[in-house]
């Protein structure tokens, strides 16, 4: 593990060690001590010197330079007396800071510790090609399709909003400015965490010195999810509602598998997908190309073997044209007596934002809560089948649902509805 990063501190705070070395070479260079103006000019001429003779230097090892060499009082004159550029200021204050964390007693081994990173920066792709390096190394890793869609989607975005720049050139308040864009915050949230794996793995490769998330904002507070479980008698009515449509496919493997939406998208675009949905053998098994993490199987109970015949002998889709819209319009009919309270109360603590599309995944959430209500049901099982881990299932799906409203939840095949 190599050292950490410098902080750009303010000039004024320079390291008392290196500045007690130069006093001592301007004592005896000239017998007369410095003043703290004159030792103030040495260290940062010092570090400019260096600078200068380090920018100059291409390709190969860097060579060992002298160190600092005395400087008479005569120099110093009204002229010298002014302050660095930006650019030398922020050499000087990076390699000070450097040097009094990390204890090195040579000014040329901190400014050369800074500008071999500071060179890897200068020389760092642009942001385009860093999301490239970024989502081929991800891909090398083994990530899942989806994780890798995910980053994909949104890193786009960002490298097309910042084309011409690299990874250290934009700001912590232009990437305040870009996340603030986002009207909800659930999405600045998913921005802020996506941005902060991208900049962790720039500064790995030296195209910069840190993480600028936490400087640009705090990560946003998560907002509670409604959690909507459907009641049984909900679970019907939708059926109901959705049996003579081209959505019933969709609703029957995310009610009775647990199946995600992405999920349920993929499969649909799968020439073979009953090859998959293996009916008469009672198993989907999903592969990893289509599920989120892992390749999983699902066992098909009896009511979802109902559903399934049911779509397959009306060669109808699992995921329909223009699912989204079909399925706000039905959860808000079906759900009204919940969902508009929510809404209601949205809108009141955050005018600003569109409401949620409350109970998004209620299907799948009403699939595992009423699962862990069955006897001899276990947390290890289920977390297979759901492609989770048991942590996640104990922690956001394990709401306590009754053993008689799970069998009543179960039963509801294409016969009772």
């Amino acid at each position: 593990m190599g050292p950490e990063p410098p902080s750009f501190l303010d000039q004024k705070r320079m390291d008392d060690t290196l500045r007690a070395k130069l006093r001592h070479d301007l004592f005896h260079a000239t017998g007369v001590e410095p003043t703290a103006e004159e030792l103030d000019i040495a260290v940062r001429r010092e570090f400019a010197q260096l600078s200068q003779r380090l920018r100059r230097l291409s390709g190969g090892s860097m060579p060992d330079l002298p160190g600092p060499a005395p400087v008479p009082s005569s120099a110093f004159s009204q002229a010298e007396r002014t302050r660095l550029d930006s650019n030398e200021l922020k050499d000087a204050e990076a390699a000070l800071t450097y040097a009094k964390t990390h204890r090195v007693a040579s000014l040329l081994d901190a400014v050369r510790w800074y500008h071999l990173n500071c060179g890897s920066m200068e020389h760092a792709p642009l942001l385009p090609q860093c999301v490239d390096e970024f989502l081929s190394q991800k891909r090398a890793e083994g990530r899942a399709n989806m994780t890798i869609f995910g980053y994909q989607s949104k890193l786009d975005r960002f490298a097309t909003a910042f084309a011409g720049k690299r990874p250290t050139d934009v700001s912590p308040s232009e990437i305040l400015r870009f996340i603030a864009l986002a009207p909800h915050q659930t999405t600045r949230r998913d921005w802020w965490q996506t941005l902060s794996v991208f900049y962790r793995w720039c500064v790995g490769q030296n195209y910069t010195l840190a993480d600028p998330l936490p400087k640009a904002m705090l990560r946003p507070r998560k907002i509670g999810g409604a959690g909507l479980v459907l009641t049984p008698g909900e679970a019907r009515q939708l059926l109901h509602w959705a049996k003579q449509t081209d959505q019933i496919g969709f609703w029957a493997l995310s009610l009775f598998a647990g199946l995600r939406t992405e999920e349920i998208r993929r499969l649909q675009a799968e020439p073979e997908r009953w090859s998959i949905i293996r009916i008469k053998e009672g198993i989907i098994e999903l592969p990893e190309s289509l599920a989120k993490t892992d390749a999983r199987k699902i066992h098909i109970m009896p009511v979802l073997n109902s559903w399934l015949e049911w779509v397959r002998d009306r060669n109808l889709p699992i995921f329909p044209p223009n699912h989204y819209g079909k399925c706000r319009r039905l959860r808000q009919a079906v759900m009204a007596e919940r969902c508009d309270p929510m809404t209601d109360q949205h809108r009141k603590a955050h005018p600003n934002v569109p409401p949620p599309i409350w109970g998004f995944n209620v299907g799948r959430r009403s699939f595992i809560t009423y699962k862990l209500a069955l006897a001899a049901s276990s947390y290890a099982e289920i977390a297979r089948e759901a492609g989770n881990s048991e942590t996640i299932i104990r922690t956001h799906y394990d709401r306590g649902a009754s053993r008689d409203d799970a069998v009543e939840f179960f039963s509801l095949s294409v016969r009772r509805v």
